[in-house]
């Protein structure tokens, strides 16, 4: 097995000692090499005795290829359906997150999945091809998110190598550096199998689009080979007829584009598999000839302004995804559902305009196998114009089987059927409900066997909550046994909640109360795994917090209009260092500012290490009171960008570093970001900075002397940051070091009262250098 930076074999009938030694010499000291060379050997001198010969040649030979030769050894390893897919995925940009069901939707059109076992779908064979690239460290998950991945710059660079003459038939091109690539298409279009644009960044609206280029491109391309096109983030409004011709297009996405309508020529295209519809705000209806799309699976419409649904939606029966089935007065019926025995994921809205409760059990979402429903009422209109709302959500009762995600908004009822909550749906692991406003209490959902995530929201006339919300406790059953995340929201009359003696949630990471103004207590005693506890906007609670581990991260937020949270009310454990009251902000610009606030929120703090405030000291014990009243802003609205191309590796991150974790919290009183100090600093560009991000050494060379914020990001090869450097500036009140992965210790701090770190791998000693 791997462990810290060397390999050990497990046989007990070889000793493998000088192996080890000779492999962790061979490879060095790249944590990559090592983590996925462990991945690929712990098994193998066990099983295969001729692994003895392949190591000893991999050990002895000279490598003459640009790929080191533990890359183009475990690549050899992989399966040939798995090295074609791993190779594909070259295409994207280093450093590219890769969201799974892009990378599997692609991988399928290319018919890369086409050789499936029998009764499994191309879908579950992507997913078992990632998995086994991210099991053998191909892949690695992105920070911050649960479907994304990336892919270290070394790996990157054997995907490249291995694809080969393969890039001439896919053209896939990054949206920062060119628009549109009409002459290359025009150029190689009858070779081209992909036309994709690779990096779609947020902070960069909609790509201008000459219309009239849009048709030669379509002749130019062969609609025997192309398969892949993405037209999405463009600012086009209409599709030409002549796409229907490409007739062995599988994946078509014109997501976030102003289209208004389809082309009815888009029914011809009997081999597609996806269409990408999502963000297409002006786009109203779809072709009344899309039930033709019979190799249809993905179908993403979701964000679009469509009003109804195209008929004989039944014809369909390939679909797996269905963002939404809109129920109208005039389009089909819920019964045209009933036919679609292979969905998998399905969104059902508009659930107001049932008019007969009986429409809803014809769906017969009971004998599908869905894994995410999400059921919406409307809230804008009169939802209750029927009053069969209890009758049409008993009557689409999915099967308890399979269902993993559950979402419910904008019902109208005042309680929900029996079977939401039931126990017997042992597979929910994640369940939202949201903007209930007609019930008096909460749904009894503890008796989920297996729910780990559960978000309340707008439940707006739940005044106290109690049994009734955690269902029966018997010696052998305890409710909310696996639950992870708990979040209560804008619960405008929520007062008290009941803690019931013995009801306890062991498991629970992290717990959110926000905008529950009214609430007074009480809270859980003991949360022996919580990670997390944000109170936002509870302005009138004054109930002990709970019990929690040394390194539990907790907000304290006020709202911005209601007065401030007593502090002297709040009992804080002795094992809690610090707590942050926050008020609430206008975040002034930019994406820089929702960076912060995903930092605030936790969402980038998964592998992260933060540092609690300073000034340090030699003694062990860290304990700090809490300082209600010192706060510091946080807006990067000026940066400094990054002067070379270049792209840092994917950050190893081998042993996290365990501190108290501590927030930055941004204030009203924001900084200026713009004056300049004095008028010999005038003409220095950087002089008028108080908030600046540096991402390489040399940018360090000259800072501002009145810095309040550094943030020092991406610099690979920064070692050591020079003595003294910071101590001059007497302004820095904040530091963020981030993915700086050779640094190895901290300067002197100087003035600076808050650390934020994260990716900084080589850090070996916290104590900051006197």
């Amino acid at each position: 097995m791997l462990g810290d930076r060397q390999i050990t074999f497990v046989n007990p009938r070889k000793n493998y000692q000088q192996l080890e030694k000779k492999i962790v010499n061979k490879l060095g000291n790249l944590p990559l090499a090592l983590k996925m060379t462990g991945s690929l050997l712990q098994d193998k001198l066990d099983l295969n005795p001729q692994w003895d010969k392949i190591l000893c040649e991999f050990l002895d030979g000279t490598n003459l290829l640009p790929i080191p030769s533990f890359l183009v050894m475990c690549y050899l390893d992989l399966p040939a359906p798995v090295k074609r897919c791993f190779a594909y995925l070259s295409l994207f940009p280093k450093s590219y997150h890769f969201r799974q069901k892009e990378v599997i939707c692609q991988w399928m059109a290319q018919g890369f999945l086409k050789n499936t076992e029998s009764g499994k779908s191309m879908e579950d064979t992507g997913d078992a091809y990632l998995g086994y690239l991210i099991k053998r460290s191909f892949l690695q998950p992105a920070f911050g998110y649960n479907d994304r991945f990336m892919m270290h710059n070394l790996v990157h660079d054997l995907a490249i190598y291995v694809f080969g003459e393969s890039y001439k038939h896919h053209l896939c091109y990054d949206r920062r550096m060119e628009d549109f690539p009409a002459k290359s298409i025009l150029k190689h279009g009858r070779s081209l199998r992909t036309i994709m644009p690779v990096y779609l960044p947020t902070e960069r609206g909609n790509s201008e689009f000459d219309p009239e280029m849009l048709q030669p491109v379509i002749m130019k391309l062969s609609q025997h080979v192309f398969r892949v096109l993405s037209l999405s983030h463009y600012k086009i409004t209409s599709l030409p007829a002549s796409i229907g011709e490409l007739r062995h297009l599988c994946y078509l996405n014109v997501s976030y584009t102003n289209l208004k309508e389809l082309p009815d020529s888009i029914c011809d295209l009997l081999n597609l598999q996806t269409l990408l519809l999502r963000g297409c705000y002006s786009l109203t209806t779809l072709p009344d000839r899309l039930c033709n799309l019979v190799n249809l699976r993905h179908l993403d419409f979701q964000g679009s302004s469509l009003q109804r649904m195209p008929p004989n939606m039944h014809n369909l029966t390939s679909l797996l995804i269905l963002t939404d089935f809109i129920v109208s007065d005039t389009g089909p019926r819920l019964g045209d559902l009933a036919g679609l025995s292979n969905l998998k994921v399905l969104a059902i809205s508009n659930l107001q305009n049932v008019a007969h409760a009986n429409d809803a059990s014809d769906a017969k979402l009971k004998e599908k196998g869905l894994a995410d429903l999400w059921l919406s009422w409307d809230y804008v209109h009169d939802s209750n114009r029927y009053g069969n709302e209890m009758e049409v959500l008993k009557k689409l009762e999915p099967s308890h089987k399979d269902l993993k995600i559950l979402k419910v908004t904008y019902y109208p009822g005042a309680r929900f059927p029996r079977w939401l909550g039931d126990p017997s749906y042992s597979a929910l692991l994640y369940l939202d409900l949201y903007y209930c406003e007609n019930f008096e209490s909460l749904p009894t959902l503890g008796l989920l066997p297996f729910l780990r995530e559960l978000y309340i929201g707008r439940f707006t006339r739940v005044s106290s909550v109690g049994l009734e919300f955690y269902g029966e406790m018997t010696a052998s059953q305890k409710p909310f046994q696996s639950l992870k995340v708990l979040r209560f929201s804008h619960m405008p009359e929520w007062k008290k909640w009941n803690i019931v003696e013995g009801i306890e949630f062991p498991h629970l990471v992290h717990l959110c109360i926000l905008q529950c103004p009214k609430l007074v207590g009480d809270l859980p005693n003991e949360l022996p795994s919580l990670k997390k506890l944000e109170i936002i906007g509870c302005t009138h609670l004054v109930a002990p917090l709970p019990n929690v581990s040394d390194t539990c991260e907790m907000f304290v937020h006020n709202s911005h209009s209601q007065p401030s949270l007593d502090l002297d009310k709040v009992t804080v454990p002795q094992k809690v260092h610090e707590i942050t009251p926050v008020p609430n902000s206008g975040f002034r610009g930019t994406s820089t500012a929702s960076e912060i606030e995903e930092i605030l929120h936790g969402s980038l703090m998964e592998t992260e290490s933060v540092v609690s405030r300073f000034p340090f000291s030699s003694s062990s014990d860290t304990t700090m009171s809490p300082r209600p009243k010192e706060t510091s802003s946080v807006v990067f609205s000026h940066q400094v960008e990054a002067e070379t191309g270049s792209q840092s590796s994917m950050v190893e991150a081998d042993i996290p570093i365990t501190t108290q974790a501590a927030v930055i919290p941004p204030t009203n009183n924001t900084p200026s970001t713009t004056a300049p100090f004095n008028n010999e600093e005038a003409g220095n560009p950087r002089s008028s900075f108080e908030v600046l991000k540096v991402s390489t050494v040399s940018q360090l060379k000259s800072l501002p002397p009145t810095l309040h914020t550094l943030k020092i990001e991406g610099c690979e090869y920064l070692e050591a940051i020079r003595n003294g450097l910071l101590a001059g500036l007497t302004s820095l009140k904040e530091l963020y070091l981030i993915s700086c992965g050779s640094l190895k210790s901290l300067p002197s701090l100087g003035s600076v009262t808050a650390l934020y770190i994260r990716n900084c791998r080589r850090l070996e000693n916290l104590s900051s250098s006197e």
